[in-house]
């Protein structure tokens, strides 16, 4: 094992290097204190996907003392490590007393220190749910609120929890606690749970889906539709867009006043919102909300540039009749300055049908786009090679030949492209 070689991925941040170079590590050599010494430092490091990699996918044995002693949950418990304590704890076969001895060393981390920055209620929240010990979601929120920012892990864990447990009562209590929070602080909370219930739609099993889902949804949109009208508060307003997105709703007209918002969080979330009026079997758009969103593509905000790029693959992807101002707009932003821009609509243009000498150029000049990750420059090699456009298959060729494994950065992608050009017999055309 190159010891020396997986540091120096850990130190550089690189944790697709570090899973591809440790595909060729035995087990046998990651079973003993190599395996751990190399955890160790993945843990220190911060990086919890390759600490989840040694752990989850290798067996290395969290529960084996460090150097000096140091027992791994208790160290990244006591730190407030949220992910990678839930990495830690991800082996298979792991026996709850480690989530046990988890929470007790957070418990103590906090009473000793309950004004620390570090994130140990997040630890504690997660820890209690995975025991079965379900707090009251008042106590959740009250835990978010000590830090009071919804960019702490305190924060985002109470809403995990809470979309975890999603069901009516819950919306009832999100929905009580935005008409009498104390404070500011609390109101966006109350609202960020409505939106994380809707997102917790999800983990919902089929039975449960089956009978909650309407009660649930129409409930939710009932009460934060009108909000759409009244809210000033910007972080509430997109919060509030999100929430009905999740929660099934669909009048995309009521986006439009949104669209334009002094505030690019806003226009943000009223694009994600208005996406679904592009869906097919959509026959006839609303032409001022195509408008609307096609002035987004031009918004000084890369971000909203960005979100825009994406919801436009819904009008190209599999269809026809594209309107060609969409085309022109996902032409333009693909040669954007902002790398992530340019990604966001290379994929809409891969997922496209349309073939035009401009829609050629820019796949091409995405081939050796330094900006792109991989993944976008497999694509759009593929969508070049899906048109019978030689240069395509050539690059495509020629990444193939640098992967060494399934785990190298771009295989998966690449696996897709390949299936896609099987699939519709290229390059004798769709």
């Amino acid at each position: 094992m190159d010891l020396d070689a997986l540091t120096r991925a850990l130190a550089d941040g690189d944790e697709a290097e570090f899973a591809q170079l440790l595909w060729f590590v035995p087990d046998d050599e990651l079973a003993g204190p190599r395996g751990t010494e190399l955890l160790e430092t993945a843990a220190r490091a911060g990086r919890a996907e390759a600490v989840r990699e040694l752990v989850h996918l290798r067996d290395v044995d969290a529960s084996r003392p460090w150097t000096d002693g140091v027992d791994a949950v208790g160290w990244a418990a006591e730190r407030g490590l949220v992910d990678v304590l839930r990495s830690l704890l991800s082996g298979p076969g792991k026996e709850l007393v480690l989530h046990r001895r988890a929470l007790r060393a957070a418990r103590a981390a906090l009473a000793a220190d309950p004004t620390g920055p570090e994130a140990r209620r997040a630890v504690i929240s997660m820890l209690e749910f995975d025991l079965g010990l379900f707090r009251s979601p008042d106590g959740l929120m009250a835990r978010a609120l000590v830090h009071a920012d919804p960019d702490h892990p305190d924060w985002d864990e109470a809403l995990l929890v809470l979309a975890l447990r999603a069901d009516r009562e819950l919306v009832d209590w999100a929905c009580a606690r935005v008409l009498d929070a104390p404070s500011l602080a609390a109101r966006r909370f109350a609202l960020d749970a409505l939106f994380h219930l809707g997102l917790g739609i999800s983990f919902l099993d089929d039975g449960a889906a089956g009978n909650g889902w309407p009660d649930f949804t129409h409930a939710a949109v009932a009460f934060l539709r009108p909000l759409l009208d009244t809210e000033q508060d910007p972080y509430a307003l997109k919060t509030v867009l999100y929430a009905l997105q999740e929660h099934g709703w669909r009048d995309h007209r009521a986006t439009l006043p949104h669209l334009g918002h002094v505030d690019a969080t806003v226009r943000s979330a009223a694009v994600n919102a208005a996406a679904g009026a592009l869906l097919p079997p959509t026959t006839e758009w609303d032409q001022e909300l195509v408008a609307a969103l096609l002035h987004r593509a031009e918004d000084q905000d890369p971000t909203v540039r960005r979100v825009t790029a994406e919801v436009f693959v819904y009008a190209l992807a599999h269809r026809d009749d594209v309107d060609p101002r969409i085309l022109a707009a996902v032409l333009h932003l693909a040669d954007d300055p902002a790398p992530d821009v340019r990604a966001a609509a290379t994929h809409a243009l891969y997922r496209s049908r349309q073939d035009t000498p401009a829609l050629r150029a820019v796949l091409t000049r995405r081939l050796d786009d330094s900006g792109v990750v991989i993944d976008i420059r497999i694509q759009a090699a593929g969508a070049l090679a899906a048109r019978g456009d030689q240069r395509g298959r050539a690059v495509l060729d020629g990444i193939s030949r640098g992967f060494t494994n399934h785990r190298s950065p771009g295989d998966g992608t690449m696996g897709d492209v390949r299936h896609m050009l099987r699939t519709y017999g290229v390059p004798n055309g769709w």
